[in-house]
């Protein structure tokens, strides 16, 4: 888990405080920019795979002090999140959301479940070529495994995994619409 959540840090070194994780397992991020979400979501789903994770995502402002222990900070999208986690766990499901409301709830709610499902039906194999192939050519992941392109490319197929991507990219766009981004000044 550690090898994980360092890869974490050093892809997302621009986030508000750090990412954690307690020692019941819980992760726990801030994100003022929506765009590294949907990518830890997927890190560490396959990176903890068979392991079956819920994640909670909630919207909403602050009310305590920034602090460098997310553990120490509050407010709505703190309460939210935990309420959407509560309720992924207590349902079964990938991931659940709370806070940017409807119809947008509904719509990621929809996009996390059809990738959830999917996820949820993966070999271990479908997800070590998927998490593999994201940073590398399906020829090179064949490889690097001794095995013919064409078993990988068959895995994949089987795995969905180009529907996932394109789920993937679609909540990304979707969470995109409630990140405002900082106004440039022209001088």
């Amino acid at each position: 888990m550690g090898d994980l959540r360092q890869e974490i840090h050093t892809r997302f070194d621009n986030l508000p405080v750090p990412f954690s994780v307690s020692d019941r397992g819980i992760f726990c991020g801030l994100f003022v920019d929506p765009e590294p979400i949907v990518t830890i979501l997927y890190m560490l789903t396959e990176g903890l795979h068979p392991v079956k994770l819920s994640f909670g995502l909630g919207r909403g402002k602050i009310t305590t002090e920034m602090n460098s222990d997310v553990w120490k900070m509050d407010g709505p999208c703190f309460q939210r999140a935990r309420r959407a986690m509560q309720r992924a766990s207590k349902r079964g499901r990938w991931v659940e959301v709370k806070g940017f409301d409807e119809p947008f709830d509904q719509m990621l709610y929809g996009l996390f479940s059809l990738q959830g499902a999917v996820r949820s039906g993966w070999t271990e194999k479908q997800n070590l070529y998927a998490h593999t192939s994201r940073a590398m050519l399906q020829k090179d992941v064949a490889g690097m495994f001794g095995i013919s392109p064409s078993v990988v490319s068959q895995s994949l197929k089987s795995a969905s995994f180009d529907a996932i991507l394109e789920g993937e990219k679609a909540t990304q766009s979707l969470l995109g619409l409630f990140y405002e981004k900082p106004q440039e000044v022209h001088v």
